[in-house]
């Protein structure tokens, strides 16, 4: 295929057809590493100031995480949440990087199939959050 023509399924030229791969990419690689980093400082922390281990094992909500954020509480456990929502939503906004670039770059077929896995996806996450216990 040249670099002249489009390729089949309404794409841009070549020279933007990894455009999309090239943001998803960003998007994996930035969600992976900011969550390592911040699942470092959780680790440290609790190392640093070990008080009580079994709270650190213990279950937190996004209730409670919210909570927590909005009263600056900012501990070992909390600091070790965030780095696990960071890692669990990095999937999701690489799913709708996908829609977006593939929408850009006008290629339907790719934006369809991203957007039903995106449904997938959100119907996961309403489904285990409405699950008893």
């Amino acid at each position: 295929m040249s670099a002249d023509k489009p390729s089949p399924g309404g794409s841009s030229p070549s020279g933007t057809a990894h455009q999309v791969e090239r943001w998803t990419g960003r998007v994996l690689r930035a969600g992976v590493l900011g969550s390592a980093f911040v699942l470092c400082i959780g680790i440290c922390m609790a190392l640093l100031r070990p008080r009580d281990p079994a709270g650190i094992a213990s279950s937190m909500d996004l209730a409670s995480l919210a909570a927590r954020l909005a009263s600056g509480s900012l501990d070992a456990r909390t600091i070790l949440f965030i780095g696990l929502v960071i890692l669990m939503v990095t999937p999701i906004v690489r799913v709708v990087t996908a829609v977006a670039g593939f929408a850009a770059e006008r290629d339907w077929r790719f934006v369809i199939v991203s957007g039903l896995v995106f449904i997938l996806l959100a119907g996961e996450i309403i489904y285990s959050l409405h699950i008893p216990g």
